[in-house]
Order: structure tokens, then sequence, then C-alpha cells
């Protein structure tokens, strides 16, 4: 807009303008232009100091004075070139001056800088704007902090996670937030930023409004200016407790046995090479095999076969100490890796896993388990030759009581699926009668006379699956 009470001033600036396709609107008083203010959006105003109703120093105060005008630069034209009235003007608002009478160039210049400059001060709030919006709904924590204690400007997700509102907590106290530990690590990060000018990523705990101790993982970046000091500090931070958790999980079943919460093979091995160096010499190792668990799994059932591996790892990790390593290796084999152990504490540790399970049962099942340790002493030998030692001792071990351990399973077997259904309708002691006359004359050894009697003694077996009421059932 052109406001000049002179015609040919008037018409001058018209002719100069118009070639460069701005919308030009015109008036000759100070009451007539604030007319137009009102009505039009303008990006720029030309404005005469002397104006017949209202001077152009007090217009240019009132459009200063409202929020919807107070940001159209104003360009005061005048005669008056005195020192004074150019400060007056630079004080009301005015961005720039243009003295009578006019150059064409200049005007043009002036008119087009600022202009340009306006288009890139819209450009640039348009920008602000966006990027404000984009922060404020974004689930990332984001803000500034002034001084290591200070806050700037902050985010919805920021002061939602604080329980507080952002009118609230911008331009206040970090000490508002936080307390004890969790004020004190922050104040460290904060203080370190602006000290050393680094950016720094940190984990770390933060109680939210609900009272829940969550993870969170925090940004800080220094924004230095020209002279290398510090202006201010930009943080972020990302609640990260689900992620957390997820990933702890993720790295429990890499490195446990989903059964028994034990130790796997896979974190086993990796443990092994840990401790096979010299200062965890003598390093011991216990081979557990689980007796009649294929047995088990046959008659009893899977479920029952799981409840006695779980029995044999608690009694497992009773027996031996914290910093003992208790992996299961497969089916139904444990290792034991026991760090700056000797043989003969390896040993006793075998008597005290033999004591626990003594009168240890699953369900009717004894709790039966052979072990075979042996021990490092020297870094020249080799670990898997360790191993293989324990393991053929732990096999000896089960195959000296294999026999033993098979027919107290079968016998509880009897016991718990027979009882008394089976007693009334069994013939075993009749049959035995017959197998031993059946011996008698055929001359059979000792070896097949036992054979014969675990036939006639077992033969039976087969009618586990068939209920005892159908077993009971006469004749029609």
């Amino acid at each position: 807009m052109l406001v000049e009470d002179n015609d040919i001033n008037l018409k001058l600036l018209t002719y100069v303008l118009r070639p460069y396709d701005y919308e030009i609107f015109t008036a000759t008083s100070g009451n007539e232009a604030l007319d137009i203010v009102n009505r039009k959006k303008l990006d720029l105003i030309l404005l005469d100091i002397r104006l017949p109703d209202i001077s152009g120093f007090d217009i240019c105060e009132i459009l200063k004075g409202h929020e919807e005008t107070k940001d159209i630069p104003i360009i005061f034209t005048t005669a008056l070139a005195q020192k004074e009235h150019r400060i007056k003007g630079l004080q009301l608002g005015a961005v720039d001056f243009i003295t009578k009478p006019f150059f064409q160039e200049e005007v043009i210049l002036r008119v087009r800088n600022q202009l340009k400059l306006k288009k890139t001060e819209k450009k640039l709030k348009e920008t602000i704007e966006d990027q404000t919006l984009l922060l404020d709904h974004i689930e990332q924590m984001v803000w500034y902090l002034k001084d290591p204690t200070s806050l700037g400007k902050v985010n919805y997700s920021f002061a939602d996670f604080f329980g507080r509102s952002k009118e609230e907590l911008e331009n206040s106290s970090v000490e508002k937030l936080m307390q004890d530990r969790e004020l004190e690590v922050c104040l460290e990060g904060n203080k370190y930023v602006f000290e050393h000018k680094e950016k720094i990523q940190q984990e770390h705990t933060h109680t939210n409004s609900a009272g829940e101790q969550r993870l969170l993982s925090v940004t800080k970046v220094p924004q230095i200016n020209k002279h290398g000091d510090v202006v201010y500090v930009i943080c972020s931070a990302e609640d990260i407790t689900e992620r957390h958790r997820k990933e702890e999980e993720i790295k429990y079943l890499t490195f446990h046995d989903a059964l028994t919460g034990l130790y796997n093979r896979t974190f086993y091995e990796e443990e092994l090479k840990r401790l096979d160096v010299r200062r965890k010499l003598p390093l011991s190792m216990i081979a557990c095999d689980v007796n009649g668990l294929k047995l088990t799994n046959d008659i009893f059932g899977h479920q029952t076969g799981d409840l006695l591996l779980v029995e044999v790892a608690n009694i497992l990790k009773t027996a031996t100490r914290e910093s003992d390593i208790i992996a299961r290796w497969g089916g139904d084999e444990f290792v034991i890796l026991l760090p700056n152990t000797n043989f003969e504490e390896a040993y006793r540790i075998t008597e005290r896993i033999n004591a626990l399970m003594q009168g240890r049962t699953v369900e009717m099942i004894p709790v039966s388990i052979a072990l075979g340790a042996a021990t490092k002493e020297n870094v020249e030998e080799d670990t898997k030759q360790i191993l293989k030692k324990a393991e053929d001792r732990m096999y000896r071990n089960k195959t000296d009581t294999k026999e033993q351990q098979n027919t107290t399973l079968l016998n509880r077997f009897m016991e718990k699926y027979y009882g008394p259904e089976y007693r009334d309708i069994r013939h075993t002691s009749k049959i035995q009668q017959y197998g031993v006359e059946l011996a008698e004359a055929l001359d059979l050894n000792e070896e097949q006379r036992e054979r014969l009697d675990l036939l006639i003694r077992y033969h039976d077996i087969g009618k586990i699956s068939v209920p005892g009421k159908v077993l009971r059932k006469e004749k029609k």
C-alpha cells in the first residue's frame, strides 16, 4: 500500500512499481490507510510521515500495537532528513526510509528487498509452525536446555510423561520434575554436554506420572555458536522399556533352557571359552545323565518326564555354588562347570547331589542321576578330553546301576497303574511256578533263569492301556 497525500508523488510511486506486477493499494490520508489495512492483507506499506489527518508516526504506532498488523513492514517516505526523525521511526518499528525526491532505482531496490525479506520471514514462520506441530505430536519426547538446570521449550510428549502442562514446564527448572538419583543422573549428563560441548547418549530410568519406572534412551546435542560457546542443548528421549524387555527375553531364551531355566549348550560353550584360562584352573566338570527318562516318557508320558527334568535341575542348583555353571546339554544330559575347583571338591559335589536325590520322587518315580567328574589341571590339557573323561565315568556309573534303576522304575509303574486292580486278576505267582518247572525241565543256567523270571513278572505290562473296570469285567 502507498500512503501519500501528494498526488504527484503518489502517481510517481505507482508508475515506478506497477511494471513489477505488484497489487497496489493507495491512500491519501491516515484514516483511509487504516481503513484499507482493516480490509486488505498487506505485505508492505510505504508511509508518508506528514499526512493531513494523522501523522505517519501515529499510524505506525497504531499498526505495531495490534497483533494482526504488527508484522507488516513499514517504509517511511519523507522529505524530513533529520536524524531524530529517522531514530523515532525506527524506534516505532519502521524497517527503512526513502527520502524525497524519489530515485526510481532506490525505490525499486528498497521495496524489492523488503518484500523478499517478508517472503523469507513468512516461509520461516511457516516452517517453524510446521516443525512445532510435528514435534508437539510425535511420540518421542523433545525439549531443550538453556543451561544445565533450566528448561526451554518442551513438546507434549515430554509434558505428558511427567503429567504436567507444556506451559507449566517451559522455562522452568529441571528440579521440578525429578528428585534423588534420577535428578542426579540427569544433571550429570546436562553438565557434561555444556562443559565438554559433546553429544551424549544415555539409558537410564525415570518415574512417569503413573509412578512407573520407565527406561529411556536419551540424546543430548549441544548447539554451538561461532565463538565456540554452547547456546543451548537439544534433547530427545524415547521410552525403550518394552523393547528392552523383549530384548532381554530373547537374550534369556538364547542362553537358557526353556524347560528347566538352566543355561543351555550355547551358553555352556561360550562360557567354557571364558573359563578355559590359567587363572580358573583347576577347572572341573561333572557330566550328569537322568536315569530312566526314556522309560518314564514311554510309560508315564512326556509331561511326567518334564517334571523329572525340572526336579533334577533343582537338585543340581541346590548342590552347587553360585559361581558354578549348570547347563542342560541335551535331552537327559546336564554338564556342570566348576572353576577353581580340584577333583576332590568336584567329587564332594557329586556326593552332595547323590545325597539330595535320595528319597526324591516325581509321581512315585525315583529321581536318579548318573554322575561322572573330571578335572583339568594344566593349561595344555584339552577341555574336550576332560569332558569325555567325565562322560566315560558317568556312563560307567549309569551301567552299574541301570538294571537296578529299571527294576525300581518298573516296580513303581506296577504299583501305580495296577495296584489292587492288578492284584485281583494277576496270576504271576502261578506262572512263576510253571516257570521254575520249565527251567528245571530245560536245564537252564542262572542267567537264563533270571531272564525267564523277568519275562513272567512283566508279561502283563501291556494291560496298562486297559482300564481297570474292563479288566475286572466278567464274561457273559
